[in-house]
């Protein structure tokens, strides 16, 4: 276990990564349409779904366009109507790209033990083309790959768990929540991001 210090300084240091990532991805959200994306595509298709609360594209993704439904009409309630709809909708992404850059800190820590790595690595990670870009736009990547995070984290949890339950002796079955956890994420692949459900067949085989 870690010394209180190196835990209460390790949690910090997450904390630190996420909120550099806001201040950057605040500072360069997508804030309205060009031209050439009117001619059809994801970024226009993504923000009318989102406002309309209606299907996307095939196969859709209901999940992320409900919560982006909420979130707009309810920030923009907050906001006021004058505030910028495009703008609204990419920081819903956002809110994703911080869960993910979250979650990747806490797994490269844990798999390192180092909370160095995880900052060096998260920190690049956030600024890496494609995880920015989907960070400031009306997609749904940055929510898949949040999603994937931690079916990946709760995996790593489980097996530790069974691991200090093996040492200690215990007949039992242990970290019920942690399966009933993955099994709930895996299924909400099929109305989120169907590519999301790859992760199934590795995550029962390690299972």
């Amino acid at each position: 276990t870690e010394p209180m210090s190196n835990q209460r300084l390790s949690r910090w240091t997450g904390i630190v990564l996420v909120l550099a990532a806001l201040l950057l991805y605040l500072a360069t959200l997508d804030n309205g349409l060009r031209p050439g994306e009117l001619a059809g595509g994801d970024l226009i298709t993504h923000p009318y779904a989102q406002v309309q609360g209606r299907p996307s594209n095939a196969p859709g993704y209901p999940l992320y366009t409900m919560g982006g439904w909420l979130w707009f009409h309810g920030l923009r309630s907050l906001l006021g109507q004058d505030a910028n709809p495009t703008a609204i909708l990419s920081a819903y992404s956002t809110l994703w790209a911080l869960l993910a850059l979250g979650l990747l800190y806490v797994l490269i820590r844990d798999l390192t033990g180092n909370w160095l790595i995880g900052l060096l690595l998260g920190a690049f990670f956030a600024v890496s083309y494609f995880f920015w870009y989907y960070a400031v736009s009306t997609e749904q990547y940055a929510s898949a790959v949040a999603q994937t995070l931690a079916i990946v984290v709760l995996a790593l949890r489980w097996e530790a768990r069974q691991e200090r339950a093996d040492r200690a002796g215990d007949p039992l079955p242990v970290g019920d929540g942690y399966l009933l956890a993955l099994a709930l994420l895996a299924g909400l692949a099929l109305a989120h991001m169907v590519t999301v459900a790859v992760i199934v067949p590795p995550l029962l085989w390690f299972i």
